[in-house]
Formats: structure tokens, sequence, C-alpha cells
């Protein structure tokens, strides 16, 4: 008599994150060109909008420079920001930009 056991399956690891210059231009119009320097072969991206729901490549693109492919300089990450009520009542500038935004 023979048994045949069941081979056991392994979910494959999901594939490496890569921050590429090939993964920003695929997310459309959530990354923007910013500025460029054509000379030099710089370009700076930054997303449009952003939220913590957002892709990963998305919320680490706030100020990312390629030089041709390379990154050279990745900046300001995305941060969630809270209000918070006792620091808006002492922030009269930031209550004058919250009524016209609002």
């Amino acid at each position: 008599m023979t048994t045949t056991l069941a081979k056991e399956t392994t979910p494959s690891p999901p594939s490496p994150y890569r921050f590429s210059r090939e993964a920003v231009m695929a997310q459309g119009n959530k990354i923007r060109l910013s500025d460029s320097d054509p000379d030099n072969g710089l370009d700076l991206y930054c997303y449009n909008r952003c939220s913590n729901d957002d892709p990963r490549i998305v919320r680490e693109c706030r100020g990312v420079v390629f030089n041709n492919e390379r990154i050279v300089l990745k900046t300001f990450p995305f941060a969630i920001i809270a209000l918070i009520p006792s620091l808006i009542w002492y922030s009269p500038p930031f209550l004058m930009l919250l009524s016209k935004t609002c």
C-alpha cells in the first residue's frame, strides 16, 4: 500500500517594495513633476494630495529628487496631522486659514 501525502504549499512572500522612478511614474496624476533641471538630469516629484489611505509609494513621494533613474534625495515624509483644539485657539493665523478653506 502506498500513501501519498498532500504537498504543503506555502504562500510566496510578497514582492519586495521598490521605490523607483518607474513606480512613481506609474501613479499617474497622484504625483506630479514639481521642478526640473534638464541640464543636470534632475527632477523633483511630489504628491498632489495624500492621506493615510494612499499607497505607500504616494506617501513617500513628498519631495523626491531623481537624477535620471537614480534617487538622489528623499525629503519630507508624509505625516498624519492631528488638530488639537487648544492649539488652534492660540493660533490666530491658523484660524484665518481654516476659515478660508472650510
